[in-house]
């Protein structure tokens, strides 16, 4: 199995190399494509980079019960 982008064309990690990975008989595809993407996000970010959108703001919607 081969991590592609949306054009098919194959990943590369951070040293060139095709993310991919041989599914073992029997094993299910979905897991290993998570893991592949897994190690295309830690390729991309690094693996100690905190995830997206944790340390800004929470911007809340105002709400009609405290305008009243």
């Amino acid at each position: 199995m081969t991590l592609t982008n949306r054009y098919g064309n194959p990943v590369r990690d951070a040293e060139g190399k095709i993310i991919s990975q041989k599914l073992l008989p029997g094993e299910h595809h979905k897991p290993v494509a998570g893991l592949l993407t897994k190690k295309f996000r830690n390729a991309r970010r690094g693996p100690n980079a905190p995830p997206r959108g944790f340390s800004g703001p929470i911007n809340y919607p105002k709400s009609w019960d405290s305008v009243a």
